[in-house]
């Protein structure tokens, strides 16, 4: 029996889902589901992922409203802290060592995916996410101006020249 393409990137999305919940996350929590306005259980590309980190305050009805306006279609990946941040090193570290694991169970199921990236998260915090995804990926930064986002750069390694 040959599977559909849909069948597979549903399974491929449960599959990740799954994954995400096994990793044992203690500082943040991760899961992945569709984005606004579509039928649970609808995937569209195997390579476009949205990661939408809320550390600071919630922002995923923004980005929902966004990616829906904007017509991406991405399957979304809601990354939250889980409590207050502490001003303990350990901690902030904790934070990026699971966005790695994060990103590397993403990268291990789907290859290379685009990320479309809405971080809501201290400078630092945010500084250190930056450096875990480097210049390996095509990175799309959305920035919220009060009231819409604004894509404000697309890194990946063309960036070095």
């Amino acid at each position: 029996m040959t599977m559909s393409k849909e069948d597979i990137a549903t399974a491929v999305f449960e599959t990740l889902a799954s994954e995400l919940t096994r990793l044992g996350l203690k500082k943040l929590s991760a899961r992945i589901s569709t984005p606004k306005g579509v039928a649970p259980g609808t995937h569209f590309s195997e390579k476009d992922i949205a990661i939408v980190v809320s550390i600071a305050r919630p922002v995923r009805t923004t980005v929902d409203e966004f990616l829906y306006k904007n017509r991406i279609m991405a399957e979304i990946v809601q990354i939250e802290g889980k409590g207050r941040l502490s001003q303990k090193e350990e901690d902030w570290t904790a934070i990026v060592a699971e966005f790695y694991q994060i990103i590397w169970k993403i990268q291990s199921m789907l290859g290379a995916p685009t990320y479309h990236l809405f971080v809501a998260a201290p400078a630092a915090l945010t500084f250190a996410l930056g450096a875990v995804l480097g210049l390996n990926y095509d990175v799309h930064v959305y920035h919220w101006f009060g009231d819409d986002y604004k894509e404000v750069l697309v890194t990946s390694s063309k960036l070095l020249g």
